[in-house]
């Protein structure tokens, strides 16, 4: 069990030390104000965390200047801290400041590029504008697509991100395709323990209940509306599979069934109340 208080504890000794015998600009010190800041906001506090990511930012903006990987790893961490205060604004203010200073330092092709664009898209999604999350999330696939590959797990997830904002916008079916080929990948990397397999695994469950409600499903318009899909992919092909045998039918009480399963894994990761059980409605 992660002991975050005594962590705390004893970061701030060294933080104290760092002050005195370093000074307040030295780039050892900065770093201690950010892991003082990344605990804080894994204990929730996020008003301590903005407080020490900010000091960091500054003397990180003085020391190693505004075209540092460091200092954009600071404004994407700040950024990070306003997502979870859910000011999303400023949230996406930040993201696109590192954004700007990853292009210009690591380039566009850069694994940490794609990566802000992601967290770029994600806060597009958290204001509700799905049609710049997927403009984004799409730029974040073909990058990792070609320089990670389509096996890596940062590629399961953007494909599960797309996955969530086509489900967002009623896309339902291309959804499917979408998280079926992102939990294939998970599913070679990882074991059903693992919390990113139980995670995508719940959502494909809640896509296919979905699905099961919405028979007839427009199987040429899905895969034709995403060029990373194809149609002898195994996820494609079974999804053809599912919709011929149903074309004409309502299986309700199979949905149910499904979206029941969906609900009970979801609530072994998450405790009563969460918004995710509330989110997994027909």
């Amino acid at each position: 069990k992660r002991d975050y208080a005594l962590a705390l504890e004893y970061h701030l000794k060294c933080e104290e030390i760092q002050r005195t015998v370093l000074g307040t600009t030295h780039p050892h010190y900065a770093e201690t104000l950010n892991t003082i800041a990344v605990v804080y906001s894994q204990q929730g506090d996020y008003a301590n965390a903005l407080q020490y990511h900010q000091k960091c930012e500054e003397i990180r903006r003085r020391v190693l200047g505004s075209t540092h990987p460091d200092y954009a790893l600071t404004l994407s961490n700040i950024a990070k801290v306003y997502k979870h205060q859910g000011n999303y604004a400023k949230a996406l203010e930040y993201h696109q400041k590192c954004e700007e200073v990853r292009k210009t330092v690591l380039g566009t092709t850069h694994p940490d590029y794609a990566s802000t664009l992601n967290n770029i898209a994600n806060t597009y999604s958290d204001q509700g504008n799905y049609a710049k999350a997927l403009e984004y999330h799409q730029k974040c696939e073909e990058i990792q697509r070609k320089v990670l590959g389509s096996t890596h797990p940062h590629y399961a997830t953007t494909l599960h991100n797309l996955a969530m904002c086509f489900f967002k916008i009623g896309k339902i079916s291309l959804s499917f395709i979408l998280s079926s080929k992102s939990f294939q990948i998970i599913r070679s990397l990882f074991s059903q323990k693992h919390s990113t397999f139980q995670k995508l695994y719940a959502f494909l469950l809640q896509n296919f209940s979905h699905l099961l409600f919405r028979m007839p499903f427009d199987i040429y318009s899905a895969s034709n509306s995403n060029p990373s899909i194809s149609a002898d992919n195994d996820s494609y092909s079974t999804f053809v599979k599912l919709s011929e045998e149903n074309r004409n039918k309502r299986k309700f009480a199979e949905a149910i069934q499904v979206l029941n399963s969906c609900k009970e894994l979801i609530s072994l990761q998450h405790p009563k109340g969460h918004p995710l059980l509330g989110e997994i409605l027909l």
